[in-house]
């Protein structure tokens, strides 16, 4: 009788780390479909930009560049630009 005891005790001790086992699988299994639909998201806001936005910014970049570039001649000297090359 003891031994049935025993191994009754043993298969409850194994289903509930069979139990134990499974929430933690399952756990991680939530944890990493968040990540991904989080991962998506950002992805998204990163690759997914509205391309008339996207050109306005380049050109305002673009001429504050110029715009920058003539103020430089302007400042430095020729002969100091000839220089440079």
């Amino acid at each position: 009788m003891n031994k049935f005891k025993d191994l009754g005790t043993n298969v409850l001790n194994e289903v509930t780390n069979l139990g134990v086992k499974s929430e933690f699988l399952n756990t991680t299994k939530d944890r990493l479909e968040n990540n991904d639909i989080s991962l998506q998201e950002q992805m998204l806001k990163v690759e997914g930009m509205d391309p008339a936005a996207a050109i306005t910014d380049y050109m305002w970049n673009q001429y504050a560049y110029n715009a920058a570039l003539k103020v430089g001649t302007s400042i430095l000297s020729p002969s100091f630009i000839d220089f440079m090359k």
